[in-house]
C-alpha cells in the first residue's frame, strides 16, 4: 500500500508493543496509558513535531494520545475494521 503513497506524505508505522512484529515482554502492562507513553517516546526519539495519525485494528488503543498532545497531531484518520469469514 505504501507504494501508492507520495514519497513526500510517508512515514514511519510503528507496532504498538504486544502487537504486529513487536516483543512481547512480560515486564509491560499493556495499558491504555503505556500505549500513549510509547508512541509519545517514539515521536520524540525520531524528532517529529507534527503527524497525521492514522491508527488502525488495535492500533486504535492509541486513541488518547490526540487528546493528551493535540500540539503534535495535525490530522487523525481512526479505521476499526472487522474481518468478514465467508464459508465458500
Amino acid at each position: 500500500m505504501t507504494g501508492s503513497i507520495p514519497p513526500a506524505d510517508r512515514g514511519p508505522a510503528p507496532d504498538l508493543p504486544g502487537f504486529g512484529r513487536s516483543g512481547k515482554p512480560g515486564s509491560r502492562r499493556y495499558t491504555i496509558d503505556e500505549y500513549e507513553d510509547f508512541l509519545e517516546r517514539f515521536l520524540e526519539e525520531l524528532d517529529v513535531e507534527r503527524v497525521s495519525l492514522v491508527m488502525h485494528d488495535w492500533g486504535v488503543v492509541a486513541w488518547p494520545s490526540p487528546s493528551a498532545t493535540p500540539r503534535r497531531v495535525e490530522r487523525l484518520v481512526a479505521d476499526q475494521r472487522r474481518a468478514v469469514h465467508t464459508r465458500l
